[in-house]
């Protein structure tokens, strides 16, 4: 039986993450307009949970944004993760 598609389950494919707010431009446009790493960020066991609950959902990508996501410090140990669950970035 198929069911009638407002009540179909949704297979999300993408995952848009902000991994940090911080941004070395000053655009006046943009609400991104923090020097420094907000203590709320999320650790590296966040985002290996991130990543393990991603790939248990079937979701493909996943797109770092921000800011900027090169001034992260642990941009290169989030991608390693996002690799180890089989994630596209």
């Amino acid at each position: 039986q198929v069911m009638p598609a407002a009540v179909q389950p949704i297979a999300l494919k993408e995952i848009n993450i902000a991994i940090n707010n911080v941004c070395n431009l000053r655009c006046e446009h943009c609400y991104h307009n923090d020097y420094e790493p907000n203590p709320n960020d999320m650790t590296l066991a966040d985002y290996e949970r991130f990543a393990e609950q991603c790939a248990m959902n079937q979701v493909q990508w996943v797109l770092l944004s921000g800011g900027e996501p090169f001034l992260h410090p642990q941009l290169l140990d989030i991608c390693k993760i996002l690799t180890k669950y089989g994630l596209f970035f």
